[in-house]
């Protein structure tokens, strides 16, 4: 075997026996368990067979394996789970007239699964086991029956504080408020509702009688809503819990909750109806509105224009009633010419007009010694000439060079230029050429001379007086090419208007068409609703408790509760108005 036919086997054997890198992992990261984390075996990018080993928090206690394994893309067995232990106090104890069998404590720590024998204080026996089990942060507790005079008794959610009927029969010892048999409490219902049962009652054996439920009261007429009407039958008595729903006239928007529940009562807050219908239509220069007109458009009504006669109309004809607000209107277009352009080596026949309708025509012609390429005829089309025609000179001489708007040349302009002749333009200050600077004779005739674009500029007073802001850049005032586009945002406080331009602007030889913003309702954080989700504001951060739209608002848990929300949820923007409270829930269950 020669030394090239060795060489080959060995590199196909290196080729075959080289392994390969994965392509991707076998397994996603594992699971994340609540009150856990991963103890060993965590890294990035998991493979088959490969293990992961899981442990609890301080306290708590692993319920399943502790290991798992990637096999065929998932982790088994299922990740385990972290089971709560059981806080108990002497409070709780103390209400229950219980006491741990291996003695007093303040304050007992144990974990799921695992029991506690209880008993009762003296002068009370159990009515049930006495042995119970942490079962993930719950405990039953077993219960106690006395002989003796009862303690105070428990309030009635709908009653005032219950009055006592017989001062003699209550005992107070050693800090220590009992009752003694024949003890009576009367309760007396607080506003919105009516007491079901024996307003009364009494210590007997130790214990209670049952005490009165709650019973809500009816509520009456319902309010009125402007511009609404409602479904349903109008009674002069509604059941507590019976709903009604308003529904607004056309042309008006329900704001809060249509439907109001009797409770206590009371109805709850009804809806207002806000006008989102439109007035006149906007005017747009050079056009006429074609459908009629009214004083009030209603949501989704639409308004057609037409452009006067040499005008164009740009974008769709017509705007739609939104929210109160018109879609952006039309703009008409020009589409009459300027006059006919110069051309080297030639002129145009007559005198020229300052505007040319569509349709007009020019005719050019050379000059004397020039040879004319293309039609000598040109058209007024759209606002922009026909091709133009082109003078070539005799020998291939090119005669005076063209002139360009806002630009000059470097030197001074002769009546006749030898081929291959070069000339150099440049443009004033803010002004941005484009093209080549240079032109050139070439047989007879002059390349394309360049464009001078002049810039635009975003100012902060223009800004200030639509109410926006740039999104990028943070300086006052921003130069730039025609051509570039410039992206605005609203100011703090304002949202984005339907009918505006759009935020991302684009320079048109240095012209900027500026959207605008409108002022934004503000955000009012109630402490009822901050209450019900367990929440506070960030003192370091907040406040106040009314914030413009766009501006953000940071809330934390209270004190012993824990993030039920995301995190990224604790800080919320205020839009127009409206915006998500997070939710805290108590830690312990």
């Amino acid at each position: 075997m020669t030394l090239l036919s060795l060489t080959t086997v060995f590199l196909l054997w290196m080729c075959c026996t080289t392994p390969k890198a994965s392509a991707r992992a076998a397994c996603e990261d594992p699971p994340v368990i609540d009150f856990g984390e991963i103890a060993s075996g965590d890294k990035s990018g998991y493979e088959e067979n490969d293990r992961v080993q899981y442990m609890c928090n301080s306290g708590y206690t692993l319920s399943g394996s502790e290991w798992v394994t990637c096999h065929e893309k998932v982790w088994t067995p299922g990740p385990p789970e972290c089971l709560a232990p059981c806080f108990i106090t002497k409070q709780q104890l103390k209400a229950r007239n219980l006491l741990l069998s291996h003695g007093r404590i303040r304050t007992f720590l144990i974990q799921s699964g695992q029991k506690l024998k209880f008993m009762c204080t003296t002068g009370y026996k159990l009515t049930s086991s006495s042995v119970r089990k942490c079962i993930n942060g719950h405990m039953d507790f077993p219960s106690c029956i006395s002989e003796k005079p009862c303690l105070p008794p428990q309030p009635v959610e709908c009653a005032e504080v219950p009055r006592l009927e017989n001062q003699n029969l209550r005992v107070e010892k050693e800090g220590k408020t009992t009752y003694l048999a024949g003890a009576k409490f009367k309760y007396v219902s607080r506003s919105g509702f009516i007491l079901d049962g024996q307003s009364e009652i009494t210590c007997s054996m130790g214990n209670w009688t049952s005490a009165p439920t709650c019973t809500e009261m009816p509520c009456g007429s319902i309010p009125k809503v402007a511009n609404a009407q409602i479904e349903g039958r109008d009674k002069e008595i509604y059941e507590p819990g019976e709903t009604i729903r308003y529904q607004c006239d056309p042309g008006f928007l329900t704001v809060g909750t249509p439907e109001i529940i009797c409770r206590t009562g009371n109805w709850t807050s009804p809806p207002f109806c806000e006008d989102v219908s439109c007035g006149a239509p906007p005017e747009v220069p050079r056009a006429s509105i074609a459908s009629s007109q009214h004083e009030r458009y209603l949501p989704g009504a639409r308004v057609q224009y037409e452009c006067e006669t040499n005008f164009q109309i740009m974008g769709v004809n017509y705007v739609t009633c939104t929210n109160g607000q018109w879609s952006q209107a039309p703009t008409c277009r020009d589409v009459t010419c300027e006059p006919p352009p110069e051309i080297a080596g030639g002129k145009v026949q007559g005198v020229k007009k300052s505007r040319y309708l569509p349709g007009e025509r020019a005719q050019y012609q050379c000059w004397q010694g020039f040879q004319m390429t293309g039609d000598s005829t040109v058209a007024c089309q759209n606002g922009t000439w026909t091709k133009l025609p082109k003078c070539r000179g005799r020998g291939e001489k090119c005669g005076p060079p063209p002139a360009i708007e806002n630009g000059d040349l470097l030197s001074f302009p002769l009546q006749e230029y030898a081929p291959g002749s070069t000339l150099e333009y440049k443009c004033p200050s803010l002004y941005v050429l484009e093209g080549s600077r240079y032109i050139t004779c070439a047989e007879g005739q002059w390349t394309n001379p360049p464009v001078c674009l002049v810039a635009c500029t975003a100012s902060e007073e223009d800004m200030n007086r639509n109410n926006i802001e740039l999104k990028w850049v943070a300086r006052n005032k921003l130069y730039s090419k025609s051509g570039d586009f410039i992206e605005f945002e609203c100011k703090i406080g304002h949202v984005q208007d339907p009918a505006s331009s759009p935020f991302r602007a684009q320079c048109v030889e240095g012209k900027l068409e500026y959207p605008h913003c409108k002022p934004g309702k503000k955000c009012t954080v109630l402490e009822s609703d901050m209450a019900e989700n367990n929440i506070q504001l960030q003192s370091s951060l907040s406040s106040t408790s009314s914030y413009l739209s766009r501006e953000y608002i940071y809330f934390e848990c209270r004190w012993w509760h824990q993030k039920t929300s995301r995190p990224e949820e604790f800080r919320v923007q205020c839009l127009d108005g409206v915006f998500k409270y997070p939710r805290c829930d108590r830690m312990w269950g």
